[in-house]
């Protein structure tokens, strides 16, 4: 029942208030939390806090020791930073303090410098400052590719000068950014109002809240180890709280807890933080008590009060669930204490933090939990190790496990994947693992799930050395080392399937499907075409088929138009040989009896597309024309009568924007511009547009490792 009548509701700034004085008197003389009896000895007021290595970094500064290596998502151990002034002192478990930098802008400090990794101190370089904050504030929530991830976890742990704000103005591309980011979200500056909390450490609260929405709690636990002690604002310590949250560190998280929910009044996230907190010491009649409050404020977290309101009942019955469409870390952590679960109204659009906590949670069923976890694992929001043991965890019959195929392909979903994993474990013989990891590679494609088999898989490849009798498998793990960026290994299973291509058809297929990766990889380059050379078989021009609509043009699945370097070998043949050799290694198959290009190769038009776009976009040879890929559907729908799917379209202004800026060498603005634009869904959906301006914006760069990275696995994702 609410505390105040209901006809005189408060405003929610002046409901919060009114909380928080009532938080402080309980904060004040309240009893000593039950949970703050576990804690080891607090450390004396003015002590440092012992957190990580000294690493301290800030442009034109070297560490006094070694800063961590680029950080990838694994699991972690617990993360402790003291808050300033009169945030708490949290018990330290690290016995290594960080220095103070009194004198250093805190937006420029990072956890890596460019020896390390960092992409350079001159990372902001021409960028505004406001356009940066709010493509920060805009970027994606979860980013499916490696190579973008990647690059923007590096580009928010640089050491780099902070973007300052344009003199008289904005970039050019903030007025274009403007029409396409929320509202004000470019006019704002790099401090978001009312959050600063008496620091300026604006954009460096920014950075941190995009690799938390990324879900890189090991990138964010090194950023925040390296913050000085004056510079943690109430964003700052938002997102500390939330990260230890993750880590189930709740001591830790309730002690800046309870003193910034009375620094920061106006702020939502602390008091429903604190009821958090209450509950676990189980002053439940308390929480309930903010709820009411909260309510009487207009609050509209409809999960929360969900989860308090069914929280008593839930602690001493069984199980209850509670439908969210957008659950929170917070949320999750919630629900963990109180004996309850999310379910989320759509798990593929739930944060990568919070996919990792489901699949955590003994409250889910298992194939609920191999769920999430797969999708954690796709954007970068658990290690791929944390999806294996969950597999392991499903239980089989010795049938089953004999003969795993078999077996496998009467089961469905997260159990068949887990059972040729579990299997593939267990053997040991090389050739009987390869079986089961080819069915196992296969299986993650067709379920959509390509990237997180080549993360989850890929160590079982270590045993299995290239040999002849293995020559069939040269194209599956070969593609996996190339994709993983292991080129050297996946060379040597391209080079013994290329040297056995003339005598072994299983051979000559994995070389031809392996072509597009030793090209798109670097391993293997072809330049472009010397005048009155021989570009092999023809595709790159467009002529009237007998319907009279545009069409690729035909061409003969024989030997006939290859160049006489391309009879016997597959390497280092140009894009046009490939095609040929392809069409003719089909036809002896009897596969095909197309005549159509793309049909009588096994590909599809559109792969035959966006490989040439890639090859393109990476400076190689045998580039399409713009026309070919805008009129492509059309051409497509004209040829068979069928209509195909219109190409996805990247937004003009972003891609705009994007090639602005790299041409003005704003590394960091680029890199966030690419990930916008190139991400999710582009990259699933084959936006050509966006994936080769973004391709060619990092090459520009001097990014060209990434940007083929970028280009495999737009090529995995195209079937390829």
């Amino acid at each position: 029942m609410s505390v105040f009548p209901a006809d005189h509701r408060l405003s929610p700034s002046t409901a919060l208030a009114a909380f928080a004085a009532a938080l402080i008197v309980s904060v004040s003389f309240g009893a000593v939390p039950v949970t703050a009896q576990q804690e080891t000895a607090p450390q004396q007021p003015g002590s440092p806090v012992r957190l990580a290595p000294p690493v301290s970094l800030v442009p034109g500064q070297r560490p006094s020791a070694p800063a961590p290596n680029v950080p990838s998502s694994e699991a972690i151990e617990g993360l402790t930073v003291k808050q300033p002034g009169n945030q708490p002192s949290i018990p330290s478990k690290k016995g290594i303090e960080i220095d103070s930098l009194s004198d250093v802008d805190p937006n420029s400090i990072g956890a890596i410098d460019a020896g390390r990794g960092g992409l350079g101190t001159d990372l902001w370089r021409g960028s505004d400052g406001a356009t940066i904050a709010g493509l920060l504030r805009t970027a994606p929530e979860g980013v499916s590719s490696t190579a973008l991830r990647d690059l923007l976890r590096r580009t928010l742990l640089s050491v780099a000068d902070a973007p300052r704000s344009a003199a008289g103005g904005s970039s050019p591309s903030s007025s274009a950014l403007a029409q396409l980011l929320p509202p004000g979200s470019l006019k704002t500056g790099l401090t978001p109002a009312g959050s600063n909390g008496g620091s300026d450490a604006g954009f460096l609260s920014l950075r941190a809240e995009a690799l938390a929405e990324l879900g890189e709690t090991q990138a964010l636990k090194d950023l925040l180890a390296v913050v000085p002690r004056g510079d943690v604002n109430e964003s700052m310590s938002r997102v500390q709280v939330e990260t230890l949250m993750r880590l189930q560190e709740d001591v830790s998280a309730c002690a800046i807890v309870r003193d910034a929910v009375v620094s920061y009044p106006a702020e939502p996230f602390w008091p429903k933080a604190l009821m958090y907190c209450q509950i676990l010491d189980d002053d439940l009649k308390r929480a309930i008590l903010g709820l009411d409050l909260l309510r009487e404020g207009g609050g509209d977290d409809t999960t929360f009060f969900m989860l308090v309101e069914g929280a008593e009942a839930a602690i001493a019955g069984p199980v209850n669930d509670v439908t969210a469409a957008d659950p929170s870390t917070l949320h999750m952590s919630l629900a963990r204490a109180t004996n309850q679960r999310i379910v989320p109204e759509d798990i593929t659009s739930v944060q990568p933090a919070v996919l990792a906590a489901m699949a955590a949670s003994s409250a889910y069923e298992l194939p609920d939990r191999a769920a999430a976890a797969e999708q954690a694992v796709r954007f970068g929001g658990l290690p791929a190790s944390s999806l294996g043991e969950i597999y392991n965890a499903f239980t089989f019959g010795a049938d089953e496990l004999f003969a795993p195929i078999e077996a496998a392909s009467v089961i469905d979903g997260a159990r068949a994947r887990a059972l040729l994993y579990q299997a593939a474990v267990k053997q040991e013989l090389p050739a009987a693992r390869a079986e089961i990891l080819s069915e196992a590679f296969a299986l993650m494609r067709k379920d959509g799930l390509a990237p997180v088999g080549n993360k989850l898989l890929l160590p079982l490849l270590a045993d299995i050395e290239p040999n002849r009798a293995l020559v069939w498998f040269a194209e599956t793990a070969g593609r996996a080392l190339y994709l993983a960026g292991r080129t050297e290994q996946a060379d040597a299973w391209a080079a013994q399937a290329d040297r056995l291509a003339p005598v072994d058809d299983q051979a000559r297929g994995a070389a031809l499907g392996l072509w597009p990766y030793r090209r798109l990889s670097g391993a293997v380059t072809t330049g472009p075409a010397q005048a009155g050379g021989s570009r092999g078989a023809d595709l790159s021009s467009l002529e009237a088929s007998k319907r009279g609509a545009t069409r690729i043009a035909a061409a003969q699945p024989g030997a006939a138009g290859l160049s006489p370097a391309a009879q016997d070998s597959v390497a280092g043949v140009s894009f046009s040989d490939w095609i040929a050799q392809r069409a003719g290694y089909l036809r002896d198959l009897g596969a095909s009896g197309e005549s159509d290009v793309a049909e009588s190769s096994g590909l599809s038009a559109r792969q035959v597309i966006l490989l040439r776009a890639l090859l393109g976009a990476l400076g190689e040879s045998d580039t399409p024309s713009w026309s070919e890929i805008a009129l492509f559907d059309a051409a497509r729908s004209d040829i068979d009568g069928t209509q195909t799917q219109t190409p996805a379209v990247g937004d003009p202004l972003l891609l705009l924007a994007l090639e602005e800026a790299s041409r003005a060498n704003r590394k960091g603005e680029t890199i966030l511009l690419a990930a916008m634009s190139a991400g999710d869904p582009s990259l699933a959906q084959g936006d050509l547009l966006a994936i080769v301006t973004a391709i060619e914006s990092l090459r520009r760069l001097g990014l060209s490792r990434e940007a083929r990275a970028l280009a495999m696995e737009a090529a995995q994702a195209s079937g390829l």
